[in-house]
Formats: structure tokens, sequence, C-alpha cells
């Protein structure tokens, strides 16, 4: 088995699976709104947001193309192995090598990153980024991400030489370990970002706290997020553990929403709190860390491999890119059972804003949302299987009309 050729078949199917999606996009921007939410948008909406869908999804196309015919190309004419051969030390082998695939993508996804956000969303009226911003938001995402990279593969080289085998335990609780304490700290990395500011004193801030309180949570920290400077889109969530537990609502909201319609979409947010569905997915959490850190193990096992792609032993740097390339694919059919097991999360929730007399003004706040955020409204379904982690507008909608009908019998 030539492993080059098996890896330019896995990513094929990678970008072809990708493909289907947004080909299963440009089939539910055509299917027919259902009476139940024909209101959603008045015909001049309507047809902003159909030209909007086409031009974002063949703009995807054309960008992953792109992307994957530089992959190919590179793994073609072994440019790796070319730069690998031409450094002794293994450190830094890994920093360069690492380095120039992300470099490599960076640069590849700036000139679509600018068109979408400075064309197609602006186009729109979607994008208020300034160029500055843009500029922060994007050297600070290309930091993390050379850190989030290189970390990982450094610790395991370093322990590998000292524990063997062993690297593998030790690799996964710290892995899991990591991505648990991300969930703690994201109220503050979130920071590095945007602006908050406490929410003032008033009907909104007071309903808040009172239905926390009626939830079980107690509130010390309501926020507002500058997102008006990047977007206007709207949104709001409910993050942190304990004392860094917090409300954070999009200023994008507060001039649009009533202030019921707003605490309707805390209801559900405390919903998702109170039936733990973050604690629920950590057995997803382990097996995922379980599957990087086995996967890259034995990925590095066998030298043999890497000959095959114009190496002379074992490459730890190319070992991550193969993996991550070729996670991709698994990724996207993993994502089938956690979509599934999310969208029964979600009507859960729902159904919290319905027991505390939120029913109606979460309805009149999601179909607002979907009108503001340019959300489908008839989904094809197989594109549901695939990667839809909500149900679809309508779907919800029933859900919260079958049991504001139950209560009132």
């Amino acid at each position: 088995m030539n492993y080059k050729i098996l890896f330019l078949i896995i990513i094929v199917l990678t970008y072809l699976v990708n493909l289907l999606i947004s080909l299963l996009e440009i089939n539910s921007v055509k299917r027919p709104i259902p009476d139940l939410v024909k209101d959603v948008y008045d015909v001049s909406t309507y047809a902003n947001w159909k030209s909007y869908k086409y031009e974002s999804i063949r703009f995807g196309i054309i960008e992953d193309t792109v992307k994957i015919l530089f992959l190919i190309l590179m793994i073609i004419f072994n440019f790796y192995p070319f730069v690998s051969r031409n450094i002794s030390n293994q450190y830094l082998e890994i920093l360069v090598v690492l380095s120039i695939y992300i470099a490599v993508d960076f640069l590849v996804s700036l000139p679509f990153s600018i068109y979408k956000d400075f064309h197609i969303e602006a186009k729109y009226g979607f994008n208020r980024t300034t160029p500055i911003t843009f500029l922060k938001d994007t050297l600070i995402g290309l930091l993390i991400e050379f850190v989030i990279t290189l970390t990982p593969v450094y610790f395991y080289v370093l322990i590998y030489g000292v524990l063997n085998t062993w690297t593998i335990l030790i690799s996964f609780i710290a892995l899991l370990i990591i991505m648990i304490l991300f969930s703690f700290l994201f109220p503050y990395l979130s920071k590095i970002f945007n602006k908050f500011t406490p929410l003032p004193d008033g009907e909104l801030k007071t309903k808040l706290i009172e239905l926390g309180n009626k939830c079980g949570y107690r509130f010390s920290n309501i926020y507002v997020i500058d997102a008006s400077k990047r977007s206007i889109r709207e949104n709001a969530y409910f993050a942190g553990f304990g004392k860094t537990r917090r409300i954070v609502i999009y200023d994008t909201l507060l001039n649009k929403y009533s202030v019921d319609e707003i605490v309707a979409i805390f209801a559900h947010e405390l919903g998702h709190a109170m039936h733990k569905d973050t604690l629920k997915n950590i057995p997803n959490l382990v097996i995922s860390c379980f599957v990087l850190v086995i996967g890259y193990y034995f990925l590095t096992q066998y030298p043999f491999i890497y000959t095959d792609f114009g190496f002379s032993g074992i490459s730890y740097s190319f070992g991550l890119i193969l993996f991550n390339e070729s996670l991709n694919l698994l990724e996207i059919i993993f994502r089938i059972y956690t979509n599934w097991i999310s969208r029964k999360h979600e009507y859960a929730a729902d159904l919290n804003a319905t027991k505390f007399g939120y029913g109606k003004s979460l309805i009149s706040s999601l179909k607002k949302l979907s009108r503001n955020n340019f959300t489908y409204l008839n989904v094809n379904p197989l594109l549901k299987v695939l990667v839809w982690t909500h149900p679809t507008l309508t779907e919800r909608i029933e859900n919260i009309n079958k049991n504001l009908n139950k209560e009132t019998k």
C-alpha cells in the first residue's frame, strides 16, 4: 500500500463530502418556506437572503477548492520532505515544518477572508469590522493557532523520549485537562477579542436575576458584549462555572428585542445548565481526546508511512499534518452522532423557556434571530443529519406550541 496515495484519496474524499454539504445548502435555499415560518421574511428580505446564501456558498466552494489544490500540490511535489531534509535539529524541524503548514493555510485563506468580510458580508449589511479590528483579530488568531499547534507536539516529543508508551496516558490526561479548563477560562479568554460592560440596572437585569434564582443560579455578572463592532448578527450565551459563570448579551440584541424576548433566550440557555448538557458532553470529550492521542501515537510509530512521502524516517511534524487532514473526514462522521445529541438538548432547553412562561416570547425571538441572522428555514434532511446542531425553526416552534397546548388543557 502506498500511503501517499491513500492520504491523497482521504483528503479528496473529505473535499467531496464538504462539496456535497455545500450542494445540500444550495438545495436548502431552493426549498419552499414552511407555512409556520412564512412570516419570518418579507418578499424583499427573502430575495436578499437567497442572494446572500447563493453567493456565500459558491464562494466557500471556490475557497475549499483552492486550499485543497495547494495541499495536494505540496504533497505531490514532496515539499515538506524537502524542507525537513535540510534541518538537522528535530525541534527546529518541528517548528519550521509546522510553521510553514500554518503559514500556507493562513496566506491562502487571507484573501478569501478579506473578500468575504469586506465584500460579501458588507454587501448584505452584516460586516461592521474595521480594517484595524480585522488585522488585530487575524494576528491574535494566528498567534493562538501557532501556540495550540506547536505546544502539544513539543510536549509529546519531549515526554516520549522518557516515557515511551506511557506517553499515551500522560498526553491523554493533559489534553483532557486542558479542554476542560478551557470551559472555565472561556469567559476570561473572550476578553482578548471583545469588551464587556455590566448590564445597567433596569427591568431586563431584574428579570434575568429573578429567572436565575428560580432556576437555582445566582449571577454576580451580567455583561453586554460589543459584538456590533464586528457584525450586526445577534446572539447571547451563558458561560463559565462557579464564580466564572456569567450571562453575556450581544449589544445587537438590546435595541431590537423586547425584555421578555431576551429573557426567553436566557431561559433557553439556563435550560442547558439545568439539564447539565455540558457535563453530558464530557464522555464525547473523553472519546475525542483518546482518539487524538492514540491516533497520533500510532501514526508516529511506523517509518514506512513517511518514506512513501519522501522522508527518510518518522517526522513528528508531518505526522501531525497527516493526522490533522485525515481527521477531518472522521470528524464529519462523528458529528452525525454529536449533532443528533445536540438537537435533543436544544428541544429540552426550549421547553425550559415554556416552563417559566416564556414560550411565546421564545418563538418571537427565534423568528427574529432567524430573520436577522439569515437562517435556513427549510433544511435538506441529509444536511440536517450531517451538520445541523439545532432543530429547524419549524421543528422548534412545533415543539414549543405542543407543550403550550398541553399547559392550557
